[in-house]
């Protein structure tokens, strides 16, 4: 998927769930989309989109200290 992204391109699924096993795999994925200003859009959650996907996961990584 992230390969075949092009800039503009807008990423729909329908759950933060469904997009990534978990916090730090949806971490690395929104990082390089972003890189190539591409966007996400969950569809069953009006309030997960690519910059309020970023400053949760921030939040979050943040709050588990060093690994």
């Amino acid at each position: 998927m992230i390969e075949e992204a092009k800039p503009g391109d807008i990423i729909l699924f329908t759950k933060l769930d469904r997009f990534s096993r978990n916090l730090l795999d949806a971490n690395i994925v929104v990082k390089e989309l972003t890189k190539k200003d591409v966007s996400i859009k969950a569809i069953n959650e009006d309030d997960i989109d690519t910059s309020m996907i970023c400053r949760l996961l921030f939040r979050r990584c943040k709050n588990l200290g060093p690994l």
